[in-house]
């Protein structure tokens, strides 16, 4: 079974809300950074890579849900301590320094190429 904790923040449907980014995305970032490999002002920097956007832990259980044959069990419990609502990634200056962006945010482009279905 699947623990998702939070059930009363501060989201959509009260759980954790997360930058979950498609493998997709996640690819071509990479590769976008090997054509950077003769700039050396890209190379010292620290950049974010993700969709500026928040998912909830359950959009993404009941999207997979939906797509797939199997079904994820999950039971939603209190928070963790410390736990934060939302967390999600600043990817301007990726952007800027680069010719990337996200193309898949939809919750079904994320699950689908994550689990190839």
């Amino acid at each position: 079974i699947f623990y998702i904790y939070g059930k009363n923040l501060k989201t959509i449907d009260g759980t954790p809300a997360r930058d979950f980014i498609s493998m997709y995305d996640l690819v071509n970032a990479h590769f976008e950074c090997l054509k950077q490999v003769k700039k050396k002002s890209f190379w010292n920097n620290i950049y974010n890579v993700g969709n500026n956007e928040g998912t909830t832990v359950l959009e993404i259980i009941n999207q997979f849900n939906l797509l797939s044959k199997k079904k994820i069990k999950f039971k939603i419990v209190n928070h963790k301590k410390g736990e934060i609502d939302r967390s999600v990634a600043n990817n301007y200056k990726f952007i800027k320094s680069s010719n990337w962006k996200p193309i898949k945010s939809d919750t079904r482009d994320l699950v689908k190429d994550f689990y190839n279905l």
